[in-house]
């Protein structure tokens, strides 16, 4: 799933080569307390992927640290709306295809 990262560009003067920045959503992954999402981010060859609803960075590979804050904050304010798409990720129809 890509959302609009246009929210994110709008919010920094200094952030407007947002604008190749690429949002892939997982599924749930995991059971319980460790039941999780991961969001990726990717520009390039740059990717930073976030675990939801932790926030925990996984994975880093070159965006700056007030990039990640502001993709970071573009998470938690749409946090509601991740959790519902991935909801309806089936991976194993995706696999398949």
């Amino acid at each position: 799933m890509n959302f609009e990262i246009e929210e994110v560009r709008k919010t920094s003067s200094k952030l407007s080569d947002m604008s190749d920045v690429e949002m892939s959503v997982s599924g749930y992954v995991g059971a319980g307390k460790d039941r999780h999402i991961c969001v990726a981010f990717t520009r390039g060859r740059e990717q930073v992927e976030i675990s939801v609803p932790s926030y925990k960075i996984t994975r880093k590979e070159g965006f700056s640290v007030d990039e990640i804050d502001l993709l970071l904050d573009y998470l938690r304010r749409n946090e509601a709306q991740i959790k519902e798409h991935a909801s309806k990720i089936n991976v194993m129809s995706a696999f398949m295809k």
